[in-house]
């Protein structure tokens, strides 16, 4: 959503609604970061181990692709070409990504993919998980190399990955809508605000103690997120309740009872 699209829908259109009433009390919740949640934090840049015949039967393969690409009639700078060039060794290897930010070639031989392999930088997604390593059904008889496997002969497409840019282009609009909430609960006495940005930062950091357990942001076994890597468990809901009945207490000088998150399901997997 564009940012001053929020900003005027948020302060034009839902604000007055909840504060309509004067006696009207509430809690307003920011928005977390989406790196602090498991979707986009579990799968690791370098998630397929390879041995060194695998990984040499790969260099052959892509031997032609990173020759190619060194064409100077491609313009390409010397960054850009080890950016793109594609190499493995044995052990733990970078997904191959696709990157629409690198010059497309296509033009000059669809062969050429805009594609590198993956940094820290990128965020993998979960859903990519189940396929990693695995046959592309659709890449028989493609070079390089035949029958190419996910994340390795076949990269992964656009919607598997959160490159830099995506990244950084998500952190600044999320800013611009954290500082329209936070505005607005500063601006209205009776408006608090509960940062939800800063207990999932809390769970992915260290994890969170209720003094009857605890829970932690890891996927599937930290006991605060469901399977889905995005939605909180109920026991991870239960923490998310307690930090908003902790602001309403704060803000307005309340009494409101607090649950205790052990008495509400979670998932653990092992």
């Amino acid at each position: 959503t564009d940012t001053g699209e929020f900003y005027t829908v948020y302060t034009t259109m839902i604000l007055p609604n909840l504060t309509a009433n004067p006696a009207t009390k509430g809690v307003l919740v920011n928005i977390p970061d989406v790196k602090s949640i498991p979707f986009f934090t579990t799968v690791p840049y370098n998630a397929i181990p390879l041995d060194q015949a695998t990984a040499d039967t790969l260099n052959q393969a892509y031997s032609a692709y990173n020759a190619a690409i060194q064409n100077p009639a491609f313009g390409l700078s010397a960054d850009e070409i080890a950016k793109r060039t594609i190499s493995f060794s044995a052990g733990q290897n970078a997904i191959v990504i696709e990157d629409e930010t690198l010059t497309n070639l296509a033009g000059f031989d669809p062969a050429l993919l805009s594609m590198r392999q993956a940094t820290a930088e990128d965020l993998i997604l979960l859903p990519a998980s189940a396929y990693l390593g695995t046959e592309d059904p659709n890449s028989a008889g493609d070079t390089p190399p035949s029958g190419k496997p996910w994340g390795l002969g076949t990269p992964l497409v656009d919607a598997d990955v959160l490159i830099p840019s995506e990244i950084q282009a998500i952190d600044t609009a999320r800013t611009a809508y954290n500082t329209t909430i936070k505005d607005a609960a500063d601006n209205n006495d009776n408006l608090v605000l509960y940062d939800a940005a800063a207990m999932m930062e809390a769970l992915k950091a260290s994890g969170i103690s209720f003094g009857t357990g605890s829970v932690t942001g890891d996927f599937a076994k930290g006991g605060a997120f469901s399977l889905d890597g995005v939605h909180p468990t109920a026991r991870g809901y239960a923490l998310i309740a307690n930090g908003i009945v902790d602001a309403i207490n704060a803000g307005f000088n309340a009494n409101v009872h607090k649950v205790d998150p052990v008495n509400y399901p979670t998932i653990f997997l092992k």
